[in-house]
């Protein structure tokens, strides 16, 4: 029998094995070349100060978290140096730690069935793998969650001869998590509330106590938590809406209906082979459903009523109860055949979806402020610097931490925080003396001003969060723009398909040129309607609006971008034409007005433009005397990887 038992174990263990060696594979993999983040970068910034007191004053009371990971940061550079994969190290091991932290608990809670599938999933969905790779508080937040939660499970349920040090290690791993992240103290109380619900009468003084030594430990940190407390959320992230649940399962899932039915259907095994159980819901179950939602009910109230602060990433120090209940009904059994074929499966589902489906790699190695700087070095290895141009939208000082070192000297324009207008822009255009124009992340509204002057797209890249192009004036350069729709209304003729308007108000200038005259009885301009999925291919098509218009006074008119289903308005979108005009220009002058939508923002699926009307037009809301023409609506490629590491690709 101990044999077997020795056995049972050692299988045990090479099939844990194998899943933490995957799971750090997956995390360290191309680890020389993992670019920081938007995020990362900021931290890094908020680092360079010369006394720890500057520290928390300028680098940690203004961002809004906790100060453990920014303090250890401090010191964790000076003492190891600043390369990109240095500061990542700690939140790569952190996080492949979490694979056996949660096999750990799972197995205490469970068996040891659930806790190998658990395993396997912490160290295969990208959820975790991500914010591994990201030196943010979210994989040390996740170890030290789980880390509490099983030396929580030893006081209250384990052995009473190791009271005294699972109590100290639950006390500490929840100072930690309280120092880490908002959300993990917010997860650390949670945990702490529930268990008094399981105490013993011998448990009840020792756990009380540590709560206090827990909030001792914390008492350093409430000036800051209050100073921060002012900030009420996150200025630039939006509401979540009603479907945040159902997103954020989906992206816990990897958008794959092959994940879903595969993550189901053990579901539904585990639950057949539970069936002559006597009991089968247990308790902790019901702690693993309520730990699960009640921090997304939390921050969905809040980001409601307060500020917004609900985002996929607080999540993760809840998220593995939810594998912690899909696998909870296994029960526990000798490592064979059908516990290593369900392993296997897991990993090669979620593996094969992470690589191919999710195309993790390949998009999380792409950030913009690196990516920039490794295109405009390759264009300038076979383009005199005189030749090009560059114009960047970007944050100078996370652009510049790449940027400078591969492009020494290379100066740029930077629209960043500057408040140009599109007026302003075109006239900054017009001195340029070049033949190439390079722009990361303009505006999408300023790319048809930028092809006024240099009409050829020679090159673009589009990845997470940033567009990058290389525009031309050179007519033989090869135009990699993909438009795939575009129609203007001819007024000399009667009709134009899928536009309206009112051929009495046509008229020729001098010059033969045909427009379109509004006066104080014409409110509505002309009008193109169309259905939406005619004329589109994706949900991250860019649409662009143009028309060219004059007045003898500012026209106060909107340019309107309608979009509606079954009669009903589901999104209205206008511009004031008048704040995109050259004030300079004589009155008279033809002035070029430009309005990009990009569908990204406003359809979460494909399925969800079906049915949809397109509808554009020009308001004249005033009654005022203006001339049109050269209406336009096109549509062209967008971006479908702008949010690819958390939205369907």
């Amino acid at each position: 029998m101990m044999h077997l038992l020795d056995k049972n174990q050692f299988n045990e263990r090479i099939l844990l094995a194998i899943l933490i060696l995957t799971g750090a594979l997956l995390r360290f993999w191309n680890l020389q070349d993992l670019p920081l983040m938007h995020d990362e970068l900021s931290a890094f910034y908020r680092l360079q100060f010369d006394s720890f007191s500057e520290l928390i004053e300028k680098g940690i009371k203004p961002d809004g978290h906790p100060a453990g990971i920014q303090v250890f940061l401090y010191y964790w550079t000076r003492l190891f140096g600043q390369a990109d994969w240095v500061i990542k190290l700690p939140f790569l091991i952190l996080g492949t730690g979490t694979i056996y932290l949660a096999y750990a608990v799972a197995k205490k809670w469970f068996g040891n069935t659930a806790g190998l599938f658990v395993a396997a999933s912490v160290a295969t969905l990208q959820f975790p793998i991500l914010y591994s790779q990201i030196a943010r508080p979210y994989s040390s937040g996740l170890f030290f969650s789980l880390l509490m939660v099983l030396y929580w499970t030893n006081f209250l349920f384990g052995n009473e001869e190791k009271r005294k040090a699972n109590l100290a290690g639950f006390v500490i791993a929840a100072a930690l998590c309280c120092y880490n992240h908002h959300f993990s103290l917010l997860f650390a109380a949670m945990v702490g509330f529930t268990g008094l619900f399981f105490l013993k009468k011998e448990q009840v003084k020792p756990y009380l106590l540590s709560g206090v030594l827990i909030l001792i430990l914390y008492l350093p940190h409430l000036p800051i938590f209050f100073a921060q407390l002012q900030i009420q959320g996150l200025a630039w992230l939006g509401k979540q809406g009603k479907s945040f649940f159902t997103e954020h399962v989906a992206f816990i899932f990897h958008h794959s209906p092959v994940v879903y039915s595969v993550m189901g259907g053990l579901f539904l095994l585990g639950v057949f082979l539970a069936k002559n159980e006597k009991r089968r819901v247990r308790k902790f179950q019901l702690i693993s459903l309520t730990w699960f939602l009640l921090p997304i009910a939390v921050g969905f109230a809040y980001s409601q009523w307060m500020k917004p602060v609900l985002q996929h990433p607080v999540l993760i120090f809840s998220f593995p109860y939810l594998l912690f209940l899909v696998f909870s009904f296994y029960p526990t059994a000798t490592v064979k055949l059908r516990t290593a074929f369900i392993t296997a499966l897991i990993l090669v589902v979620n593996v094969t979806t992470l690589v191919w489906t999710r195309e993790h790699h390949s998009v999380f190695c792409k950030q913009p402020f690196k990516t920039f700087s490794i295109h405009t070095q390759d264009f300038l290895k076979t383009h005199a610097a005189s030749e090009v141009a560059l114009v960047f939208n970007d944050n100078p000082k996370y652009l510049n931490h790449y940027f400078s070192a591969r492009n020494p000297g290379i100066a740029y324009i930077s629209l960043f925080n500057t408040g140009i207008g599109h007026a302003r822009f075109r006239d900054t255009l017009a001195t340029l003396n070049t033949d190439y124009l390079i722009a990361g992340d303009v505006p999408p509204d300023f790319l048809p001003i930028i092809k006024e002057f240099y009409p050829i797209t020679r090159f673009r890249d589009f990845g997470f969060t940033y567009e990058f192009y290389v525009f031309s004036k050179n007519q033989s350069d090869k135009n990699e723009e993909n438009q795939y729709f575009e129609s203007q209304p001819v007024f000399s003729r009667a009709t134009t398909p899928h536009w309206t308007y009112d051929t009495a108000f046509v008229k020729t200038a001098p010059d033969e040129s045909v427009h379109y005259a509004m006066d104080a009885t014409r409110e509505w301009g002309p009008t193109f309607e169309v259905s939406l999925t005619t004329v589109t291919r994706s949900r991250h098509d860019f649409l662009d609006i143009s028309l060219e218009m004059k007045g003898n006074c500012d026209p106060c008119g909107v340019l309107v971008c309608e979009f509606s289903k079954a009669g009903k308005i589901i999104n209205w979108a206008g511009i004031v034409p008048k704040h995109q005009m050259a004030m300079s220009l004589p009155e008279p002058a033809w002035q070029k007005i430009y309005h990009t939508i990009r569908l990204t923002h406003l359809f979460k699926t494909r399925k969800a433009m079906e049915g949809v009307t397109l509808k554009v037009y020009y308001w004249n809301r005033e009654k005022e005397s203006v001339f049109i023409k050269n209406t336009s609506v096109r549509v062209r490629e967008g971006n479908d990887r702008v949010y690819g590491l958390f939205e369907s690709l």
